[in-house]
């Protein structure tokens, strides 16, 4: 617990925290008080905890998508995830204006009307792309694959960019905006505006349209972006912690995220007052992450004989020196086995306290 103090106020600039312990060793127990204080209105920290040995929880983790949604819930702030929500409906299947490759083939279409092939392959000598590495034979299919390409590399903006400054008369990012992070150029109807942007925009909670796995790893990182956007903003008004259990049993997709996401941008500074604590019995692999200069390991041990005695004082149960020196030896000091005993122990006290019986 001191050391969670610590992490929240970023001494030594530490933000991470793995703690391991076997079976029993009440890492749980402790993740859950670690929250649970987090939650009292004098520390002022919002909080999420996730714990991966929760099927109900686990079952509904399939993707980036629905781990960033169980997370933005969890941290119970709707009115910082608008910008989340937004992006998310434009992906999903109800969202306007349809999916990545739909948007592109859009974008496609109005290049088709505005340049010949001559004309695109200067665009794309321009751009610093490959004409012949550019897909396709016909004008449009060339379009499409020059889009598809500079958005797969990230430039999709600066594609736009140069659309504007050679044909300014036309509205090269219409149905683009949650590909390129830009605003809508036209307002968009008051019927649609759920699903589009706004103040206090809700997540439709529509699954993600087909969009091949191509389109899906640029779905990926738009939705990614924007959790992260709206996270910094929450984190710049309140410290932020996450608690995730269970860490051995996490799915593949969501330690990946954790690692490469998460992680990853505490690493190069781009999340700041954020703290991340991972609870299992072994440490989760980071050596593909290098956050050893944020990271705090931290391993539990079973009670001493003179731990133990403190455990039975707390519970109110007397024993004789001998029989908690038994007490120590038997369970090992594990506290959750010392706590079974301790339930047996008192369960035959109680049988045999006349106040209980009929």
């Amino acid at each position: 617990m001191g050391y969670l103090e610590r992490l929240l106020r970023h001494e030594r600039s530490k933000a991470v925290m793995r703690i391991r312990a076997g079976e029993w060793m009440g890492k749980s127990w402790l993740v859950s008080r670690m929250g649970s204080h987090c939650r009292q209105a004098e520390c002022q920290v919002v909080s999420a905890e996730v714990d991966f040995r929760n099927r109900r929880e686990m079952h509904e983790v399939q993707d980036t998508l629905s781990l960033v949604r169980l997370l933005r819930n969890k941290l119970d702030h709707p009115d910082h995830f608008s910008r989340l929500n937004t992006v998310i409906n434009t992906f999903t299947a109800t969202g306007r204006p349809g999916g990545v490759v739909s948007a592109l083939g859009a974008l496609a279409e109005r290049m088709e009307a505005a340049y010949d092939l001559s004309a695109l392959a200067r665009l794309s000598q321009f751009l610093d792309v490959r004409w012949e590495n550019v897909p396709g034979e016909t004008l449009y299919l060339k379009a499409f694959g020059l889009a598809s390409q500079m958005q797969q590399l990230g430039r999709l903006p600066e594609l736009l960019d140069r659309l504007r400054a050679e044909r300014g008369h036309l509205e090269w990012s219409r149905g683009l905006e949650a590909l390129t992070g830009e605003a809508a150029e036209a307002p968009a109807p008051a019927s649609e505006a759920s699903a589009t942007g706004g103040a206090g925009v809700e997540d439709l909670l529509a699954p993600l349209a087909d969009e091949g796995i191509r389109g899906r790893g640029l779905v990926d990182r738009r939705i990614n972006e924007a959790f992260f956007e709206c996270l910094a903003g929450l984190a710049g008004d309140l410290p932020v912690a996450f608690f995730f259990d269970g860490c051995e049993q996490a799915p593949d997709e969501a330690m990946a995220w954790i690692r490469h996401e998460l992680l990853d941008r505490l690493r190069t500074g781009e999340l700041e007052n954020v703290v991340v604590i991972l609870a299992g019995r072994t440490h989760p692999d980071l050596s593909d992450v290098d956050v050893n200069r944020l990271l705090v390991d931290v391993e539990l041990d079973g009670f001493d004989e003179e731990r133990v005695g403190e455990f039975l004082a707390a519970h109110r149960l007397e024993v004789g020196a001998e029989e908690q020196a038994l007490l120590a030896r038997a369970s090992g000091g594990v506290p959750g086995m010392l706590a079974r005993m301790v339930d047996n122990l008192r369960a035959e006290h109680d049988s045999r306290d006349p106040f209980l019986d009929g």
